[in-house]
């Protein structure tokens, strides 16, 4: 996960990863329901795991596993279609008239 958002904002993964757990708490919390607030097509678990944030500014340990879960499912997903452009990139960029 860190290589993923290090390709985006590099140094970011780092600079969490030295916060308090307290602090990082607060920015992981804000960050979320930011990113919440602009999907449109956000899952009913991430909805109700934001809005659990949103009331209590804490997830419970049960909760947690179903965030990594989600997490993880979205990543991979992420992976497979950046997968599937670099296949259609490859596709398309081999020319019908290379042999002319």
């Amino acid at each position: 996960m860190h290589s993923l958002l290090d390709q985006d904002a590099p140094g970011l993964a780092k600079e969490l990863a030295s916060l308090s757990p307290e602090r990082w708490q607060k920015v992981f919390t804000k960050a979320c329901l930011q990113a919440s607030q602009h999907l449109a097509d956000l899952d009913e678990n991430a909805g109700y795991l934001s809005e659990s944030l949103r009331i209590r500014g804490a997830l419970s340990p049960e909760e947690v596993a179903t965030a990594v879960t989600l997490a993880e499912a979205a990543d991979a997903k992420y992976l497979e279609s950046q997968k599937q452009n670099e296949d259609q990139t490859n596709v398309l960029s081999v020319s019908p008239w290379a042999d002319f």
